[in-house]
């Protein structure tokens, strides 16, 4: 969790622990503990070990339509531009490609603090598809997509 909370802003982390928490709560209540299978998305997670310790975190899931989302992404800042970032997106990549996926997408936020990630995803071959209303301090978010 501190590689999270230290990529994004405090109310974030806070909200990201509750959502989390929630999450892992009702998935041991269920009588199925898959609760993603029953709505039609699955998701896998990854992480980027370096001196012993989790230096990068992301993962991809899948819509009930068969799309790749690209999802939390972060990376401790003293990794930052040392291929980190890279590695754990051409893991996803790989991975999607190994599913029959053809395109990936990631929503991200419009505001400045998000510039770097979302310059990030352009380096990388990722367009600005949409923007889309999003009912938060964003107002809306930004969805890119990448044919892999």
């Amino acid at each position: 969790m501190a590689i999270v909370a230290a990529t994004m802003l405090p109310e974030d982390a806070v909200w990201a622990r509750r959502t989390f928490s929630r999450m892992f709560e009702a998935r041991a209540a269920a009588p199925n503990p898959a609760p993603e299978r029953r709505s039609g998305f699955s998701a896998r997670s990854f992480v980027a070990e370096a001196e012993g310790r989790v230096v990068g975190i992301t993962g991809y899931y899948t819509d009930p339509e068969g799309g790749f989302w690209l999802g939390w992404f972060a990376v401790d800042p003293s990794f930052q531009r040392k291929g980190t970032g890279s590695a754990l997106l051409e893991k996803i990549e790989g991975l999607v490609r190994e599913k029959g996926g053809h395109r990936l997408w990631v929503w991200t936020s419009p505001l400045p603090l998000f510039a770097k990630g979302r310059a990030f995803y352009e380096a990388r071959g990722f367009r600005l598809v949409e923007r889309e209303p999003f009912p938060r301090v964003e107002e809306e978010t930004v969805v890119y997509g990448k044919e892999l």
